[in-house]
């Protein structure tokens, strides 16, 4: 036998009872509800007229309401002008619809639960299992924007004072450490923005080996190199100077890399802690957030990197900027939810010739700049010096940092080649984040080392 969906009829008669009676309260519920908390037809043609009336600034009383219906020749489909009377008998009071409004709320994330899961059962059979995620997806946004009134508020006697002792992401750069105020806050949304060239990725490869020296699992996605390629530049920032060995190529040019013994136990020393995206798999919104949020409840999971907006696969090109939003939003959820950080990177928009650039100049949405917490610019600059040599400079500028207020402050970085390593200090260059307990040394040809 087929069950009937979900609904109150007398919360439905309640609410446009008391609207009738009370015809200011159409404010207020036009902004918590629409046609589709509805599940009568009748109800969904009254309600509809009633925001028609508030939309020209005229009441929805007994006398406009039937006259509106009339005009629009609804009158006769909904009962009459007895049965919109009879909506004003059985409201017990006015004072309540918002419980009915509730309600209401209810019955509709019901039905539409109910709907995805049909849809689901049907795709469980025959469908793509990136349409289940989607699905399942679907499913939870409905469960999570299902609130009633006493769930979108909370007593700020009630908060409680958080621990801010291990708020902060180390960056691995003291000075961009001391002017964040302790590093990179977790709960935040940050944006790394800079031309091509200008090092963002080594950046975070820094970020990303400071955060596991220092017992913090990372992800991350990278839509622009493939994997191999990816680990590769990130253990050669990661290997000591002891581990980077000189080779020939096929042409019997030399270069430097690291030795097979670094490869092998700096994969040891990330196994658990840092895991990458396949690229076998889609990279869609839905995706992405599914994986943040997986690793995060089950795997405590703390920093994610996406890497970066352009490459994510955000649907349907006449939406571009609308599903941009959305996408940051919900990442600004999770982080809000579950005190993590993510940092996402954005291309950065062409600015004139001696215009200095803003937090604005970021392409995409432009809801993406006042989600975020912190927005850095990196800028890199190659120079000859006197004794000839190149001088690498890079530049990293805080360009909105939202609790610290720290903005148009920059700091300056050198860049050495040899290390693949951004630092202001000796120790920062030669850090040893520690994947080679055995401290075993590989044979290095000091002449060639570019110092």
């Amino acid at each position: 036998m087929e069950r009937e969906l979900p609904y109150s009829l007398e919360a439905e008669q309640c609410v446009l009872g008391s609207i009738i009676l009370e015809p200011t309260l159409i404010s207020m519920a036009s902004k918590r509800i629409n046609t589709d908390v509805f599940y009568k037809e009748v109800h969904k043609i009254i309600f509809e007229n009633m925001i028609e009336l508030h939309k020209e600034g005229k009441k929805a009383d007994l006398i406009s309401v039937v006259d509106k219906l009339k005009s629009n020749e609804y009158l006769d489909k909904i009962g009459g002008m007895s049965y919109i009377t009879g909506l004003q008998t059985i409201v017990p009071s006015v004072t309540s619809i918002n419980y009915y409004i509730d309600m209401l709320i209810d019955k509709r994330a019901r039905r539409a639960s109910i709907s995805v899961l049909d849809e689901l059962y049907d795709k469980m059979y025959s469908g793509e299992l990136e349409s289940l995620r989607s699905g399942v997806e679907s499913l939870k946004n409905v469960l999570t924007n299902n609130k009633s009134t006493k769930e979108l508020y909370t007593d700020a006697a009630d908060i409680k004072k958080r621990d801010t002792a291990n708020d902060f992401l180390d960056t691995g750069i003291a000075s961009l450490n001391k002017i964040l105020g302790g590093g990179i806050a977790f709960s935040t949304l940050n944006i790394i923005t800079g031309s091509p060239g200008s090092g963002k990725s080594t950046l975070l490869n820094q970020i990303i080996a400071k955060s596991i020296k220092d017992n913090q699992k990372c992800f991350l996605y990278s839509g622009e190199l493939r994997n191999d390629r990816l680990m590769a530049w990130f253990k050669r920032t990661v290997a000591n100077a002891n581990h980077i060995i000189q080779k020939t190529n096929k042409n019997g040019d030399r270069y430097y890399d690291i030795s097979d013994y670094s490869w092998d136990i700096i994969s040891n020393w990330v196994r658990g802690k840092f895991k990458i995206f396949n690229k076998d798999a889609a990279a869609t919104k839905d995706s992405l957030l599914s994986v943040i949020e997986n690793l995060i409840v089950h795997e405590n999971y703390k920093l994610f990197i996406l890497d970066n907006l352009m490459t994510i696969d955000i649907g349907d090109s006449d939406r571009q900027y609308q599903n941009q939003k959305q996408l940051c939003i919900a990442l600004k959820s999770l982080v809000d939810k579950y005190g993590v950080s993510i940092i996402l990177v954005a291309h950065p928009k062409k600015v004139k010739e001696g215009v200095k650039a803003t937090m604005y100049d970021i392409s995409g949405a432009s809801e993406i700049v006042n989600l975020a917490d912190n927005i850095f610019r990196m800028e890199r600059k190659s120079s000859i010096g006197n004794d000839g040599e190149e001088n690498n400079l890079s530049k990293i500028e805080i360009q909105k940092n939202r609790w610290g207020g720290i903005v148009d402050r920059a700091i300056t970085l050198q860049f050495d080649d040899y290390r693949k390593r951004f630092y202001q200090t000796e120790a920062e260059l030669n850090i040893d984040y520690g994947y080679d307990t055995n401290k075993k040394f590989e044979q290095v040809d000091v002449g060639d080392i570019p110092f």
